[in-house]
């Protein structure tokens, strides 16, 4: 866990110092240039978060035994083992991604050991991310022949420019995945959501929680449950979500408990796993299982429908791998891939085994793009009902 206390230490304890690589504000700005900042940047944030959550998570644990490695999907027309062969021949794909490090690493290694073909992974946020696909595009010197990540505003933008080529496998459009569902826009596909989880100390709250009402119980009162201060628009929708899954009044009552608040999802899984608070209202499933396999006294449950933030998959327009890119994202989307990019989280597909719960069987509060001006009338409400 120490990466993720090394990133909420230098970038998000204290709101008022946040510094997020690769921009250009800080202690001096204003309240008003940080909250805009924050609401053009929550995408890269959230996707930073839980991608170095997940990283650190998955370290140093022996990879899970996959179940369905044969399983790529169907088998598809002449065309498309045509394309697989050129596939073979090109020989490598280069995948920019905010997915995690171990996942993509264990992706890479499988696709490698089905098809012979290397995948090449730079992994980063969003932020980092998209000034390296804008700066190709615009020089022409095409690197990147896929990319994955949560930034729905920047992919919208994208896809209307042309930036992505449609996806042609057959995994794609075999039963049991619903295409149209997960398409964000034109060949922009979701391929797994990061759902996140109310928990629990089993020893300092051993009864435990059936859902987000029982957070509400008197005894966890007086600085025992920990939440998220909004300090992304991301953190904002789950609250909205609370709201419309529990009523208006749901986060007045849930303040009248006196929680602790944190700023960063981090530190609030640390509080839990140490016994620093009794219960936590959003905990990222994928570290709540780590937290547990590593013998921390912790568990938690998914609402129905669970609260996630997806992930999108394209491949780029005027890609050196064309190809090679096409055979991977099929790859992605058939059982196989599921069952390693959806691991502990929400799978796209039917049946797959280990993962937390269906894409299908998650939502959101519906304001993941809010305005900035959204964004800082939800933060005054937040520090009027909990400060």
């Amino acid at each position: 866990m120490s990466r993720i206390l090394i990133f909420y230490q230098k970038y998000l304890k204290g709101l008022a110092v946040v510094t997020f690589p690769g921009t250009r504000w800080g202690a001096r700005a204003t309240a008003s240039q940080r909250l805009d900042q924050l609401s053009r940047l929550w995408p890269a944030v959230i996707a930073l978060v839980l991608g170095l959550a997940l990283t650190a998570c998955g370290s140093g644990k022996a990879s899970p035994q996959w179940k369905l490695s044969e399983r790529t999907g169907p088998k598809g027309d002449a065309s498309w083992q045509k394309l697989v062969r050129d596939a073979k021949s090109e020989g490598e794909v280069v995948v920019y991604t905010a997915h995690a490090e171990d996942t993509m690493s264990q992706l890479a290694t499988a696709f490698k050991k089905k098809y012979g073909i290397k995948v090449r992974v730079f992994r980063a946020a969003d932020s980092d991310l998209e000034p390296k696909i804008d700066a190709e595009a615009k020089t022409g010197n095409r690197v990147a022949d896929m990319v994955g990540m949560s930034d729905e505003n920047y992919l919208k933008t994208k896809s209307a420019e042309g930036a992505f080529i449609a996806p042609r496998g057959p995994a794609l459009n075999a039963s049991g995945f619903d295409r149209k569902a997960n398409t964000l826009v034109p060949h922009v596909v979701r391929s797994a959501a990061t759902t996140m989880s109310y928990a629990w100390n089993t020893e300092r709250y051993p009864k435990g929680l059936k859902g987000f009402r029982d957070l509400l119980d008197p005894k966890l009162s007086g600085g025992k449950i920990g939440i998220l201060a909004p300090f992304t628009p991301s953190v904002m929708d789950f609250y909205t979500y609370l709201e419309k899954r529990y009523g208006a009044d749901y986060l007045e009552k849930l303040a009248q408990q006196k929680p602790r608040i944190y700023q960063a999802g981090a530190a609030m899984s640390e509080g839990l796993a140490s016994g620093e608070i009794s219960a936590a209202t959003q905990v990222a499933q994928v570290a709540l299982y780590q937290a547990k396999d590593s013998g921390a006294p912790v568990d938690g449950g998914l609402a129905h429908p669970a609260w996630a933030a997806s992930f999108y998959e394209g491949v780029l327009k005027g890609a050196k791998h064309p190809n090679a890119a096409q055979l991977l994202m099929n790859y992605m989307f058939s059982p196989a891939g599921q069952e390693i990019l959806a691991h502990r989280i929400a799978s796209v597909l039917p049946d797959i085994p280990g993962v937390a719960t269906t894409a299908d069987k998650t939502t959101t509060g519906g304001v993941m793009t809010a305005s900035p001006e959204r964004f800082r009338a939800f933060v005054d409400k937040f520090n009027k009902t909990f400060r």
